[in-house]
């Protein structure tokens, strides 16, 4: 990485970067990224939530009413844990 020494740790203990694959992946972790405050019991629905975007794609349609109040489908089957091609040179 240009920038950033070899010994300097990029990301914190716990996380990985990703390269998104298709659209599929790309939708698989927006929806990730509005349901974890739900998740994380921050909120009970994702709307609840006053930073996030999920807000604003309600409003053009791109998310049903009532998303969120349960487990999506879309990321319950994931595994959210690193694979093999997430650590890319």
């Amino acid at each position: 990485m240009i920038g950033v020494p070899d010994r300097m740790k990029f990301w914190q203990k716990g996380f990985w970067d990703h390269a998104i694959r298709d659209e599929i992946d790309f939708q698989r972790h927006l929806d990730y990224i509005r349901y974890n405050p739900v998740r994380h019991q921050l909120v009970c629905k994702p709307e609840e939530w006053p930073h996030s975007s999920y807000h604003h794609w309600v409003a053009r349609n791109g998310y049903a009413p009532r998303w969120g109040w349960s487990l999506p489908d879309s990321i319950e089957p994931y595994d959210w844990q690193p694979t093999e091609a997430d650590h890319v040179s």
